[in-house]
């Protein structure tokens, strides 16, 4: 549990957030990672990860990197006794931040997976496909990347007869944010964003500083 603890300590690193990771073993052995956050000022538990609303630019300046990636291999590990991570490959399209060049390739660590009959999840955890092309806000992790603020930081790429188009996808995760008193409440989910991926590049390179 080493890496996942460790993983799972900066995706909820939240005032006002009490967080349990679980283990359930089911008849069929198979192994369920139950990770709770229940924000204390809520009414009702949530059974989900929790994660702080962030907009683009506080995105761009958490992240070391930003690309527009093909996805490609993706294998789940058991790198540790008892503890999966799922490894999916990227090769770079396009870096909006970070200097990696068209088709460098990237490592993205998720915590958890499917290895024969033993099952990890988070929630919210993003979910990929070879092939797909997205644009990830991604933060260094050893010698890999993970995503910034676990189910966010993702959009997905589609080229359309009108130009290709980002459209931003949201793991299954609920919101908080702080109050100006600064204690951390639920808040409404953000509307996930459709846009011109020129448009959202643009807007990345203004964040960091850079123009084309």
């Amino acid at each position: 549990m080493w890496l996942h603890e460790r993983f799972i300590s900066r995706a909820c690193a939240l005032d006002g957030c009490a967080c349990s990771v679980g283990f359930e073993r089911k008849t069929t052995m198979r192994l369920i990672l139950v990770f709770t956050c229940g924000i204390l000022s809520w009414t009702q538990s949530a059974q989900a990860t929790v994660v702080m609303k962030l907009n683009r630019a506080q995105m761009t300046n958490l992240s070391h990197l930003v690309i527009h990636a093909r996805v490609g291999t993706i294998r789940t590990v058991e790198e540790r006794p008892g503890a999966l991570s799922t490894l999916i490959e990227l090769e770079i399209v396009e870096s909006f931040k970070g200097k990696l060049p068209a088709g460098s390739a990237v490592t993205l660590l998720q915590v958890g997976g499917t290895l024969g009959d033993l099952v990890q999840e988070i929630p919210g955890t993003s979910q990929f496909t070879t092939g797909e092309e997205v644009v990830l806000f991604l933060s260094a992790f050893q010698n890999r990347f993970v995503q910034v603020g676990v189910g966010l930081g993702r959009f997905v790429v589609k080229h359309t007869a009108q130009g290709t188009v980002a459209s931003e996808e949201f793991g299954d995760v609920a919101f908080a944010s702080p109050g100006k008193d600064g204690v951390i409440r639920p808040g409404d989910p953000p509307m996930p964003a459709r846009m011109p991926l020129a448009t959202l590049a643009a807007e990345i390179r203004r964040h960091v500083g850079v123009r084309r």
